[in-house]
């Protein structure tokens, strides 16, 4: 199953470092300047973890945990693209690996007032390093690698014509879930001299970019082949079955997250711009959202006894803006309102890409051969969890 990166909260993992005791006399490098590079430590034995699209490929050791993360994206010009995600537990730290496209965010190790305590050196000017950045009394302890160019440090690193964001990174937060500080650079320096920063470093050494860009998608990702007849589908997730008709094609993005609960998300396109999505998620992840409730028809009920509901309704709040077609499942009588939960919440949705001026057009939309088909897939649904 496809998986999706999530945020998660290290104040566990970090205790040991946020604990540390002032170093009285600790030598520390001075703002701006950089350690010698240190040479790898031996990892013992280790298995080599290589992304899904294989743009990338590192070392861990074998007892290291990996979550795969990675989801389907869309690079800036909207071209179907791949971001890999990687979960690395086992360092005594939180370490993160990502590539994919390249994002709005990115910033400068060397702004500020900042101190390298140690480096390991991929080539390419990517440098692994351990640094701190901050004022007195708020010193940040830091694990990124970053790109040496330009006369700066940037990161996250862009590699390549197509400029592939690469993260290798630990992002340390306290028991509050806010970004680890010390009070001295000394204890700053401290956490990142610890035996666990040093060995995440050498993971991170062990990076190679093979070349494929994030425009790769690993096998069996992306749209699947547009069907001639109507055929039956199985979400990844095993969560439901519907089928799917001729000339629209599906889109399977369930992931997993990092709680381990699954979440299914199909998403089915047609002809004219026609669209539907299907989306089951954990009820505490789940938000009640308003459907149709004027102009409703009741299409068809699905084995499990939901309603298929078509309506036209207005695009916007102004009483001239054009109408639009929307579909969506309902509790018998229930107006429309998604989700719909038990001890899971489950939408199912969509609507045509055109707006019109006025209802006889909307109410000739409604009778399309597309919202038929939208309805008899609707219908079609199975939930088998």
């Amino acid at each position: 199953m496809t998986n999706r990166i999530a945020p998660r909260r290290w104040g566990a993992a970090l205790a040991a470092l946020a604990s540390v005791a002032l170093l009285a006399g600790c030598a520390t490098s001075a703002p701006g300047t950089g350690s010698a590079s240190a040479p790898p430590a031996p990892l013992g034995e280790t298995r080599t973890v290589t992304t899904a699209n294989g743009t990338a490929s590192f070392e861990v050791p074998v007892a290291w945990e990996v979550v795969d993360l990675g989801f389907e994206s869309a690079s800036q010009a909207g071209e179907a693209s791949w971001t890999n995600g990687y979960d690395l537990l086992g360092a005594g730290i939180p370490l993160f690996y990502s590539d994919g496209p390249p994002s709005d965010v990115r910033s400068f190790a060397s702004e500020g007032d900042w101190g390298e305590v140690d480096r390991r050196d991929l080539g390419r000017g990517l440098l692994a390093m351990a640094y701190w950045q901050g004022a007195p009394g708020h010193f940040e302890p830091r694990l990124d690698l970053v790109h040496a160019g330009n006369g700066r440090l940037d990161h996250p690193a862009r590699m390549g014509a197509d400029e592939m964001e690469v993260r290798f990174v630990s992002e340390w937060t306290d028991e509050r879930g806010e970004r680890l500080s010390f009070e001295t650079e000394a204890e700053a320096v401290e956490a990142l001299e610890a035996p666990e920063v040093q060995r995440a470093l050498d993971v991170m050494a062990t990076l190679q970019l093979h070349g494929p860009s994030y425009l790769a998608l690993p096998e069996g990702v992306g749209p699947q082949p547009a069907a001639d007849e109507p055929a039956s589908f199985t979400a990844a997730s095993g969560a439901i079955t519907l089928t799917v008709q001729p000339g629209w094609t599906v889109r399977d993005e369930s992931w997993q997250d990092a709680a381990g609960a699954d979440w299914t998300m199909v998403t089915l396109l047609g002809p004219d711009g026609a669209m539907l999505q299907y989306v089951e998620e954990p009820a505490y992840a789940s938000a009640s959202r308003p459907g149709p409730d004027a102009d409703r028809q009741v299409r068809a009920t699905t084995v499990d006894g939901y309603e298929v509901v078509a309506a036209r309704e207005r695009s916007g709040d102004d009483p001239d803006a054009p109408y639009v077609v929307h579909l969506s499942l309902a509790e018998p009588a229930g107006g429309g309102a998604q989700p719909l939960c038990d001890d899971r919440c489950v939408s199912f949705a969509g609507g045509l890409g055109a707006q019109v001026a006025d209802a006889a057009e909307a109410d000739a939309l409604l009778a399309s051969e597309v919202v038929e088909q939208m309805v008899a897939t609707m219908a079609s649904l199975e939930r088998l969890g």
